[in-house]
């Protein structure tokens, strides 16, 4: 019931009040993408960095050998420590070329892992707090240690899934003309409004703190050679995306249309855990496409 992620990008499809991004679109976007990877490889690589292509990238990697036709984004995970240098890092390289987006950094930001945008660029999404740094980007996500022991793990899942829907529910209660308007009449609606409901409730407490609370919860086991890791803030939860390590770590080179960066160790445990029979091609009208509220991306610039 409190499950939202996939209704509303679903709800973003074939939405008349949202640009349709098109094949011209999603081109030029993938020519960008495959820009800042090279940066963000190059500060990894420089400063010694451990990162891993995850999601959709890391199901292209190895199905298409690049991105997925259809597909608009880069998702990379982090070790927590390698993480936490990364957005001073990167700054420090590229400031000029970039934003960094993450919840220590950016009073405005309200999600719980990190966006690189790059400048320059548009891709203004419904619920973007700030206008102003809507560029194309890159998700980086946290990977976090976890305890061996399964009770210690169990109560810090549960307690890690339970901030996150925290925060969630305190951001649409943050939003909630907007949410409201976005999903009246749709299957989401009812879903939305409890949402809604309950941040009014916990919005006793600012969203800034609840994101701040989360982010230094997931962090909360120091064991940086434990047995599993979690990827709390993606799709699937902190219960729903724990690896073990020795499956994740170290990451493999993989080719990547025409460049090489690195993804998660065992492919084929990752993949088959994510999304099931991974090499077999969704049907079209199942394609996962982005629609925004605007976008721009100077095609006529050399470098695309």
């Amino acid at each position: 019931m409190l499950e939202t992620y996939n209704s509303l990008r679903r709800l973003a499809i074939n939405n008349d009040r949202l640009y349709q991004l098109t094949d011209e679109d999603i081109s030029a976007i993938q020519h960008s993408l495959l820009d800042m990877m090279e940066d963000i490889h190059q500060v990894c690589e420089k400063y010694h960095l451990t990162y891993a292509i995850s999601g959709g990238a890391m199901l292209g990697a190895v199905r298409h050998r690049g991105f997925i036709p259809w597909d608009d984004d880069i998702d990379i995970c982090m070790p927590r420590r390698d993480y936490n240098r990364l957005r001073r890092l990167f700054l420090r390289e590229f400031g000029d070329r970039y934003w960094v987006q993450e919840v220590r950094m950016d009073r405005l930001y309200d999600l719980n892992f990190m966006k690189i945008r790059k400048k320059g660029t548009r891709y203004l999404e419904v619920f973007d707090m700030d206008p102003e740094k809507a560029g194309v980007f890159i998700d980086v996500f946290p990977a976090e240690n976890t305890f061996d022991g399964w009770p210690a793990r169990l109560l810090q899942g549960a307690v890690t899934d339970g901030l996150l829907l925290a925060v969630s529910c305190v951001r649409m209660a943050s939003k909630e003309e907007r949410m409201r308007s976005y999903t009246a009449g749709s299957d989401v609606e009812a879903s939305v409004k409890l949402k809604i409901f309950l941040g009014k409730l916990l919005g006793i407490i600012p969203l800034r703190w609840w994101l701040l609370i989360t982010d230094r919860f997931m962090a909360i086991c120091k064991n940086h050679h434990s047995k599993y890791i979690s990827v709390p803030c993606g799709r699937k939860h902190f219960f729903g995306e724990l690896y073990l390590r020795e499956d994740f770590y170290p990451p493999q080179a993989m080719a990547f249309d025409g460049h090489v960066f690195y993804g998660v160790k065992n492919a084929d445990a990752y993949l088959k855990n994510m999304y099931g029979s991974y090499m077999k091609l969704p049907k079209e009208n199942e394609r996962e496409r982005h629609s925004v509220m605007d976008f721009f991306i100077d095609q006529t610039d050399p470098d695309m």
